[in-house]
């Protein structure tokens, strides 16, 4: 996405990333299981030029809400920290800042 690429999920049963600050629907696109095969044909046939680009300024607009700096990270402990020492108030807190620091395009 940071790239601005468009991510494509393919049936009903996907977790979104942030789904409470996010509006999935103005940066991605879903098909069915059963469109798989036709993938290319579908994506072409539904999605136009202009779709496209409204897709693609929407990840651009967010995508540095996606990004994490890694500077000095080591894996296992941050790995731990996260399963072990972090439970839900964590996340709902993390949600909340997010929300603060990204500004969705009006």
């Amino acid at each position: 996405m940071y790239a601005g690429c468009i991510p494509v999920f393919v049936g009903h049963a996907t977790h979104y990333v942030f789904h409470d600050m996010l509006d999935w629907s103005k940066i991605s696109v879903r098909i069915e299981t059963h469109e798989i095969s036709r993938l290319e044909d579908l994506l072409l046939s539904r999605y136009s030029l202009e779709d496209v680009e409204r897709l693609q300024r929407n990840i651009m607009a967010i995508r540095s809400a996606l990004t994490y700096p890694l500077d000095g990270w080591d894996p296992v402990p941050s790995q731990r920290l996260m399963l072990d020492e972090r439970g839900p108030l964590y996340f709902a807190l993390h949600s909340t800042r997010m929300k603060l620091m990204t500004s969705w395009p009006t």
